[in-house]
This record gives structure tokens, sequence and C-alpha cells, in this order.
């Protein structure tokens, strides 16, 4: 009796672990978007628990709000690594996430304050018609 709690402890125990490194380390993928599409630039880590906020809670109601495209940047891996890391090395930033780029303002961080000022830049933006990609530098319409 004692052999079998034992192993059935050790088994829950073996479930639980596996669980959280399933969690822990696949993390769904955000698909990128083309960059020349957007005035928007989100540039994340999976690991990233505010980036992740700003994923959930600001990026779609954005996208549906105003009828834009929000180009999304993974930047632990592939493309988004290396435009963001060009990026970084060009125009002399910190490797912070979540980096956020609309027009040419950019915002580093997300709590409710900086998700303000990301909304009233993407609405003067979008007033504007004029906001140009700030990754090409290519002009934009939506």
């Amino acid at each position: 009796m004692k052999k079998q709690t034992q192993w059935l402890a050790f088994g829950a125990a073996a479930i639980v672990i596996i669980a959280a490194a399933y969690f822990l380390f696949f993390q769904p993928a955000v698909p990128e978007n083309n960059p020349a599409t957007s005035f928007i630039h989100f540039f994340y880590l999976p690991t990233c628990p505010h980036c992740h906020e700003q994923m959930d809670k600001l990026n779609p109601v954005l996208e549906q709000k105003y009828g834009i495209i929000i180009s999304k940047h993974d930047t632990s891996q592939g493309t988004g690594k290396e435009l963001f890391d060009r990026m970084v090395a060009e125009r002399g930033w910190d490797a912070l996430v979540p980096t956020t780029l609309v027009g040419n303002e950019k915002f580093v961080g997300y709590n409710e304050e900086i998700g303000a000022q990301i909304d009233a830049a993407v609405a003067a933006c979008v007033a504007s018609k004029a906001c140009k990609d700030p990754v090409t530098g290519s002009a934009v319409t939506s």
C-alpha cells in the first residue's frame, strides 16, 4: 500500500513537471505580419509577461477600433530577431521589450498609461493618413 502511494505521488509530480515545462517552453507562435503593411510594429518575447499583457489587452482593441494591422515581431528568433537586432544597433536603442513603434514614435514597456499613449499615437496616425512605416520609411495608408 505504501509503495502504491509513493508511485502515485511520483506519477503526479512527473505530470506536473511535464505540464509546467510544456507551458514554459512551448509558447504559441504569434504570426509575423509583412512589415511593409503597417505603421505599427510590435516587438516582443514569448516569455515576457508585459508583452503578453499588451498582446491580449491592447493590440486586438487597436486593430478592431482603427481597422489597422499591427506587425508583430518575435525578437527571440528568425526575422523578428534579425530586424530588432538591426534596429537596436542602427538607432542606438536599448534592447527592451515590449517595444511598440507607431509612425515616428517609440514606446517601451506596457502598462495602462503607456497603452493610452500608444492608442493616442495610433489615433493621430489614422487621422492624419500620413504616417510612415517606422521600419521602411514608406508611406502607409492603413
